[in-house]
């Protein structure tokens, strides 16, 4: 890719470094890394997100979450990281509850309608 790129901690350079390595398409933005147009990936620390989602989930292993994005698998490998027997504390889904549930309808059709807008695929509904 070997783009003019804003500064990066050590945490996100390696991540690049290894998207370079694999030849997968990528983004460098300020709230995180966008993969092949699909999914974001925070920049110090191993959470993702899908594009135009408020909710972030964890993964555990880039080439993992990569492999998983392109078998189109990316809801059953969040299922199968939160499942994992041998951790001691299982993370769940980065989320919080909305005290004013018209703001958060509000956010998630403003991230639909830009999705839409710009043809960011990857989004999935929040019904």
């Amino acid at each position: 890719m070997n783009k003019q790129r804003p500064r990066l901690s050590y945490n996100a350079y390696k991540k690049v470094q290894k998207l370079d390595e694999w030849n997968i398409p990528y983004e460098v933005k300020h709230q995180g890394i966008i993969i092949n147009g699909k999914i974001m990936i925070a920049k110090n620390s191993s959470k993702w997100k899908f594009l135009g989602e408020l909710d972030w989930y964890p993964y555990y292993g880039l080439s993992k979450l990569v492999e998983a994005l392109y078998d189109d698998a990316l809801e059953l490998y969040a299922q199968e990281q939160q499942s994992k027997t041998h951790r001691t504390v299982k993370s769940v889904p980065i989320s919080h509850e909305w005290k004013d549930k018209h703001e958060e309808e509000e956010k998630r059709g403003y991230y639909r309608a830009r999705q839409q807008k710009f043809g960011v695929s990857g989004h999935r509904d929040k019904q």
